[in-house]
């Protein structure tokens, strides 16, 4: 069970979830301004479908608001709205409109006549929704209504919200008691012999005029009731007189009236070529008379598929609204049940929905235009799938006929078909200069690998040619180092010798002292001086002698032992060098072969003109390495043989 509240304040429990429902428990509302009428739709020959009215109901919703605001955007081309529940105020908007732009720069109007149930969406008020034209004009004029009518918040200006309240509900107490006060003089006077009404002459058979005012309205009772049988007031005021007769299409498993069509589908008729009625036999009061009629029945017929569109649309919204009633029994399924019972089919129904939605996507204008076309026409149009040209054609008033419908969806389909062609031709053409780019892009890609390549080449060649010199520059710094050493060797042989020489010669002189010594001792001494002891001098000699030998001997010994250690240094040094000369021919060798190896297969995918181009490189390589090896083997053969023959031995090649 949820809470809902009627316009009174009235609170009422119900079990439903729906935002709006109605309350047909009204025994104490006659009179209220807000009660809504419910019955049945039935078909009345001539005049279309007309609501059979079997009693009213209010409708409750579950909050309530009586303050009157603007709703939309006062700075786009949207539609805007007035929601209110004071229908003077919003019968005063709809006045100013109409007097202050009369070229549609703003559209809405308001009757409270014409106040449908589901209209009290907003918190229980009605919304009054108001189209502005899709340009500067129609904003500026949604501005000045907002500027006019609100403040700036959005909140009505002459009047506040407790005040507006009160009002509302002031004036609903005082219609019911109005109502209630006329209802009891009813019943007092019951018994009181009625008088019956003169009638008026009735103004719809005759009136040629392009539009009716409401106050016209009371001059209709020769007719019957203006509510449901003044075919003026049932198009709003508007009396439409087409200039030629109006045919329409034929629409698909609609209901056939009953007594009025003949079997088969209900406007099946529309599209038969209709005889020329020839009125010249008939006097000037007839024929008027007999057109008019005969203008009456086209527009019957033109509105009869606007009829079922707007009963269809409702019974869709009752039986399947936008939330849920937690029920099967509201749902697509018990909408097409219900379409059934009347002789609607499915695709009728949905067709018909399409049509109420194309309307309520078109301003008031629109509608008017959209109206007049055929029902054939506006099938189609207001299928989902219907271009939006097309559609802004048949609103413009430039399509008039299911014909004119067709030439131009063949047009835009030629066009589409046109564009389509230009876009495949435009992305064949993309998609080959793609094509195109990739096989430059993989062009410079594999010229760039490439390059690298070759760069990669010369530079590994250019470390190996680096490499070639810095052992030759080591080959000669060791082979200067090793002539370096012999040479030292040669100069510390000769010193040896010297040294030898010298010690020999010491040994000599030591003799020739002795001998000078001895030769002497033998002379007889001429003076008297003391005989030197023999032994003493003896010992003196060999001790000088000793020295003299030991020295030598200690100067010549370190002299060999430095000979020996740079022999010693120089031949590890020639080792070094020599192993060293070794490991770099390997890798000489080495290096040679792997370069070829990667060398290769890019000498395989070589081009015949490009091989014989790098062909003398690598010949010119291969050559000046077997050269440089013939070389230094006839030069070590030269001086193998050399000694043998008592040659010289060849210079190194530079």
């Amino acid at each position: 069970m949820n809470t809902y509240y009627c316009k009174c304040g009235r609170v009422v429990n119900k079990n439903t979830n729906a935002d709006n429902t109605g309350n047909r428990d009204v025994e104490n509302c006659a009179g209220c301004p807000y009660l809504m009428p419910w019955g049945e739709n039935e078909y009345i020959n001539g005049r279309g479908f007309q609501l059979k009215v079997k009693g009213y109901e209010c409708r409750m919703s579950r909050s309530l608001e009586y303050a009157s605001r603007f709703s939309g955007n006062v700075s786009d081309k949207c539609v805007c709205a007035v929601i209110s529940l004071d229908y003077d105020f919003l019968e005063q908007i709809s006045d100013w409109i109409r007097q202050n732009y009369p070229n549609g720069e703003l559209s809405g109007f308001f009757s409270r006549e014409y106040v449908r149930s589901t209209d009290f969406s907003s918190n229980g008020r009605y919304r009054y929704p108001i189209c502005c034209a899709p340009n500067k004009a129609g904003v500026a004029a949604k501005a000045a209504l907002l500027e006019h009518f609100f403040n700036s918040d959005g909140s009505r200006k002459d009047i506040i919200p407790d005040e507006e309240e009160k009002k509302i509900k002031h004036l609903i107490e005082s219609e019911k008691q109005a109502a209630q006060g006329v209802a009891a003089k009813s019943e007092q006077t019951t018994d009181a012999p009625e008088k019956a009404p003169v009638p008026t002459a009735c103004l719809c058979t005759s009136c040629t005029c392009s539009g009716c005012k409401p106050e016209c309205f009371g001059h209709c009772q020769g007719c019957g009731d203006p509510t449901t049988e003044c075919n003026a007031y049932q198009t709003e005021g508007e009396k439409f007189l087409p200039e030629e007769p109006v045919t329409l299409d034929k629409a698909i498993d609609l209901p056939e009236p009953p007594d009025q069509l003949p079997p088969g589908d209900a406007l099946a008729t529309m599209t038969e070529a209709l005889p020329a009625f020839d009125y010249s036999g008939l006097d000037a009061e007839t024929a008027t008379h007999l057109q008019n009629l005969a203008r009456r029945a086209l527009e019957s017929k033109q509105r009869y598929y606007l009829d079922m569109m707007e009963i269809v649309y409702e019974a869709h919204q009752e039986l399947v609204p936008p939330w849920d009633k937690r029920s099967n029994q509201y749902s697509e399924s018990t909408f097409r049940a219900w379409c059934a019972s009347i002789g609607v089919s499915k695709t009728a129904a949905y067709r018909l929905l399409q049509v109420q939605a194309l309307m309520d996507n078109s301003t008031p204008e629109e509608q008017e235009t959209l109206e007049k076309l055929p029902a054939k026409a506006i099938y189609e149009i207001a299928r989902p799938s219907t271009p939006a040209e097309a559609v802004a054609a048949a609103k413009s008033g430039d399509i008039t006929s299911l014909k004119e419908y067709k030439e131009l969806m063949e047009q835009l389909k030629a066009e589409q078909a046109a564009r389509e062609a230009a876009e495949q031709k435009a992305q064949d053409a993309q998609a080959r200069e793609e094509e195109a780019r990739a096989t430059a892009h993989q062009y410079l890609v594999e010229k760039e690998d490439f390059q690298a390549q070759r760069n990669a080449m010369i530079d590994r060649e250019t470390d190996w040619a680096k490499r070639v010199a810095d052992a030759q520059a080591a080959q000669r710094n060791a082979e200067q180092d090793r002539d370096a050493a012999r040479d030292m060797l040669e100069k510390a042989k000769r010193r040896a010798n010297h040294l030898v020489q010298e010690r020999d010669d010491a040994l000599e002189h030591l003799d020739a002292v002795n001998s000078e010594m001895d030769e002497l001792r033998a002379r007889p001494i001429e003076v008297a001086v003391a005989e030197p002891d023999p032994a003493e001098i003896e010992r003196l000699a060999e001790e000088k002698a000793e020295h003299i030998a030991a020295q030598r001997t200690a100067l010549l010994e370190a002299q060999m032992d430095e000979l020996a250690r740079k022999n010693l240094e120089n031949s590890r040094r020639e080792w070094s060098i020599a192993s060293s000369d070794y490991d770099m021919i390997v890798f000489a060798a080495q290096t040679i072969e792997n370069a070829w190896l990667q060398a290769a297969p890019a000498w395989q995918r070589m081009e015949q003109n490009v091989r014989d181009t790098l062909y003398g490189n690598l010949e010119r390589a291969i050559c000046g390495i077997q050269q440089a090896l013939e070389t230094r083997r006839g030069m070590r053969e030269a001086v193998e043989e050399a000694p043998k023959e008592g040659k010289a031995a060849p210079a190194p090649c530079a």
